[in-house]
């Protein structure tokens, strides 16, 4: 089921969750990899595969791939121009069924209108407790295409 509302005057789409998984998990790395587990320390347990910065003309796309979800709530999408500053531009609820992973994508627009030679975003990744795991920034610097930090 998808849920629309706005945040800072942007229309997102967000995926409403599966509340009813229950996991308990330790403090782990979250710093990326090939298949890098995240863990809070409550009970939040992602496994990413990747996360992507993709230009494609006045469109930033912003895409990753977890191969398995537990007790998952959403994903908020932050951008910094600086790499210090971060705002919230989106949040994306898990899908459900996300036990065997989940794609997700998001298209920011609005990179431009910050005259930027390069942008950085980040995920933060939220449980049905309310903790949390930030992970480290992806760079992309806007002449390129992917330029991780």
């Amino acid at each position: 089921m998808k849920r629309f509302f706005t945040l800072a005057g942007f229309a997102i789409i967000v995926f409403l969750a599966n509340t009813t998984l229950q996991a308990q998990s330790t403090l782990a790395s979250s710093a990326l990899s090939k298949n890098t587990v995240l863990k809070s320390e409550v009970s939040a347990s992602v496994v990413l595969q990747s996360f992507e910065l993709i230009k494609s003309g006045n469109t930033i796309k912003i895409n990753w791939q977890t191969a398995t979800e537990k007790n998952n709530n959403y994903f908020e999408i932050q951008r910094s121009i600086d790499g210090i500053q971060y705002d919230v531009i989106a949040l994306m609820f898990a899908k459900e069924d996300a036990e065997k992973g989940a794609a997700y994508r998001y298209n920011d627009q609005e990179f431009a209108k910050f005259n930027a030679e390069k942008v950085y975003y980040r995920l933060r990744i939220i449980d049905m407790t309310g903790k949390s795991v930030l992970l480290d920034p992806k760079k992309l610097v806007l002449a390129d295409t992917i330029v991780p930090q």
